[in-house]
């Protein structure tokens, strides 16, 4: 196959033949689709729990680790994954299994860390939802509301086409955006105090006298509790992983091409990247084809910034002063009592973005999880790759409700739930493919590549995952092991 022709990128039409300009700025933000379901997916118990706790006892100074979470993982973890695709038109899975070492090895990992961590998931955003559902409507055990919240959620899920599930997630985070946004300018935020916790990179405010009185803060290290913030202000590995093949499914880059089967086929027997045209006048072609993906990630990017940042001013605007921290998930139904004080209005507002976000973040990982599953798994073993998809889908979804139905009955503390999703899938799993994808960009020819600058801040994202994870096991360790 050494002496196939080189692929060349389609010549860009319509809105990609030229710059942007205020005719267009419209149709390219109509780009936002992937990154909307990565994004709505990443907003689960961690913003409506974890963000909102850090504001209670941190007040604003945490906004800080929001925006180091987003901008490594929301914007060059996800870049850098999407555009490998675009730029190829590899599926990840593809040329990840050729990484050094055993082959399929990182494949390997990342589906062990997701089976490991994906009933935690599950669990931590079912109890959340039935807490707050159960104490809504006034009746129930919230265990019952919890399982019949995560069927429903995992049954629609399982049924919904791609396409119905990026237009209802992209619903989803507009309202959950106008909604954290309507919170937040009633209740009244210091607008001074926000600007500086988002830039006071690096400082940890330690626990204040009256958290550490609380139980559930008894003997946690506070950089446990800053590992976990950061872990969950995104999402968990397979979100970013997926990103790729939904890039591929709306056909940027040079998936648009029409002979993308046959390149993939050629670069199955290629050890390398060098099926591709390199020179300038192709090298200038492919960056505006890949103008939809830049758009899509700065827009998901903005959207898991915005709603986040927003949780947590509110419980730094809401609890901080009352010097209240409930413990687990009684913080979502303690928000509701403490907002309806302040305004009527905002209980409808509350509960209407919390619930949103809870189930959003649970309609859409089944897809995230079935998709990574067939593809990875396809590549280690092909014949996985003739099971229909809908079979894996269907499959994924009963095995993530058999392994989290014990957990919500036995009601297995939130906050160590939180800890171990945190460590496993939103911190190590996520460094580990930040690892995968630095190293496919230097697959490409040096043309194709990202910017330097770009390359620079993916690696500075990697390092950071990398000791946030040490930190988090660490810390971890400290705290839950025997003795």
């Amino acid at each position: 196959m050494t002496d196939s022709p080189r692929f060349e990128y389609p010549e860009p039409s319509g809105d990609l033949s030229g710059p942007t300009r205020a005719g267009t700025l419209w149709r390219r933000l109509k780009s936002f689709g992937p990154a909307a379901i990565v994004a709505s997916a990443s907003i689960g118990a961690g913003e409506t729990v974890i963000a909102t706790r850090a504001g209670a006892w941190a007040e604003y100074g945490l906004l800080w680790v929001i925006v180091l979470a987003v901008l490594a993982k929301g914007v060059f973890v996800v870049y850098l994954l999407g555009r490998y695709t675009a730029v190829s038109g590899e599926h990840l899975g593809s040329r990840l299994a050729r990484l050094p070492g055993p082959r399929g090895w990182l494949l390997v990992l990342i589906l062990g860390v997701e089976l490991a961590a994906a009933p935690f998931i599950y669990a931590t955003i079912g109890q959340a939802a039935g807490n707050l559902l159960a104490h809504a409507v006034g009746f129930g055990d919230q265990r019952v509301w919890a399982i019949g919240f995560i069927t429903l959620a995992l049954a629609l899920g399982a049924g919904v086409s791609y396409a119905s599930l990026e237009r209802q997630q992209i619903a989803i985070c507009a309202v959950l955006v106008l909604g954290t946004l309507i919170g937040v300018a009633l209740v009244r935020p210091d607008v001074a105090a926000i600007v500086k916790g988002s830039l006071s990179f690096g400082r940890v405010p330690p626990f204040p006298d009256w958290v550490r009185a609380l139980p559930e803060f008894a003997g946690r290290p506070v950089w446990l509790e800053i590992a976990t913030t950061f872990g969950f202000a995104g999402n968990i590995v397979v979100g970013y992983v997926v990103y790729a093949h939904w890039v591929a499914l709306h056909g940027w880059g040079i998936n648009g091409s029409k002979e993308i089967e046959g390149l993939r086929r050629d670069a199955a027997d290629r050890p390398g990247v060098d099926f591709l045209r390199d020179d300038p006048a192709q090298a200038a072609r492919m960056r505006r084809l890949i103008a939809p993906l830049r758009w899509d990630v700065a827009l998901g990017a903005g959207v898991v910034f915005v709603v986040t940042a927003a949780f947590l001013i509110s419980g730094a605007a809401v609890l901080y002063p009352e010097k209240r921290l409930p413990a687990g998930f009684a913080l979502l139904t303690e928000q509701r009592s403490i907002w309806a004080a302040i305004h009527p209005a905002l209980i409808p507002v509350y509960y209407t973005t919390v619930l949103l976000a809870l189930w959003g973040t649970l309609n859409a990982l089944p897809e995230c999880y079935a998709r990574v599953s067939h593809e990875f798994l396809g590549v280690l073993r092909p014949r996985v790759a003739r099971v229909p998809y809908r079979r894996v889908l269907r499959a994924v979804g009963t095995v993530i409700l058999f392994l989290t139905v014990p957990l919500v009955v036995l009601n297995v503390r939130p906050v160590a739930m939180m800890d171990v999703v945190a460590l496993l899938s939103t911190n190590l799993g996520v460094a580990a493919v930040a690892t995968g994808a630095l190293w496919l960009n230097r697959q490409l020819p040096r043309p194709l590549r990202t910017a330097w600058w770009v390359e620079a801040g993916a690696l500075a994202s990697t390092a950071l995952l990398w000791v946030v994870s040490g930190i988090s096991a660490y810390q971890m360790w400290g705290k839950y092991a025997p003795g």
